[in-house]
């Protein structure tokens, strides 16, 4: 038998998972963004 708390207390675990999710995915985001531009600028002083 799930309790209204118990619920509660699921859901916003579930919460919890993909805001964690979605900042993992921004890192990683920006992290791939400063790879290229450091690609980018290895590749103008190669030149």
């Amino acid at each position: 038998m799930w309790t209204y708390q118990a619920i509660r207390n699921e859901i916003k675990t579930v919460n919890d998972i993909q805001l964690q999710i979605e900042r993992i995915d921004r890192k990683v985001k920006s992290m791939k963004r400063k790879q290229m531009i450091a690609c980018t600028f290895a590749e103008k002083l190669a030149l």
